[in-house]
């Protein structure tokens, strides 16, 4: 009996004992998990709260950069349309007189290198596609240039009474070089392949401004 009374306060004192540690490891890991929840809780807030100030940086530099190709685009459409209109009016202006078809020569001329000046200042902001578009202009610019300077040089040799009536107040000759050299020009290629590629910039520029 005092065995069995002996055995069951040692069993109470061991579980008693083992209760408590149990209870002081639980506690402790407990506050453990809570320190690092805590920790956990701070690092991500940090990390998150970086991540929205760049995210705000990057918005406000992808809206300024947006403000500013906008802005460059409405201007280049307006100025294709003006190009687009003089183009046109040139490739029938055949029939003017002298001083009438140099004005538009170089009203077309002054068009012309404003546009391009504009475009190259403003290269950097324009989408590629544009980009694309617009050297295909450049590199026809040449032919046409050197149709109308070449036919205005024609019409320089003639003069045109107030009745309406042309004569011939240059040298034949060199009525006749020019006259063979302009046959040599696609004229209604230059002109045609000139406008489209002035179209089909200005419809670059109108599918952006319908994707925003």
């Amino acid at each position: 009996m005092i065995t069995e009374n002996l055995t069951r306060e040692i069993l109470h004192q061991y579980f008693s004992e083992y209760e408590k540690h149990n209870v002081l490891i639980f506690a402790v890991f407990t506050l453990l998990i809570a320190l690092i929840n805590i920790i956990q809780g701070v690092f991500i807030t940090s990390k998150l709260e970086k991540y929205k100030s760049q995210l705000k940086k990057t918005e406000l530099k992808f809206s300024i950069y947006n403000e500013l190709q906008i802005k460059s685009l409405s201007t280049l459409f307006h100025h294709l349309t003006e190009l687009k209109i003089i183009t046109i009016s040139i490739s029938i202006s055949e029939s003017l007189i002298y001083e009438d078809y140099k004005k538009v020569v170089i009203d077309w001329t002054n068009k012309f290198y404003e546009t391009t000046n504009f475009f190259s200042r403003e290269k950097y902001i324009l989408p590629i596609e544009v980009k694309t578009q617009y050297s295909k202009i450049y590199q026809n610019f040449k032919p046409i240039l050197d149709y109308i300077e070449d036919k205005k040089k024609l019409k320089s040799n003639f003069y045109t009474d107030q009745c309406g009536d042309e004569f011939l107040a240059g040298d034949e000759e060199n009525v006749n070089e020019l006259t063979q050299k302009l046959r040599q020009y696609n004229r209604d290629k230059i002109f045609a392949e000139t406008i489209e590629h002035i179209e089909s910039i200005r419809r670059e520029i109108e599918l952006y401004f319908q994707n925003i």
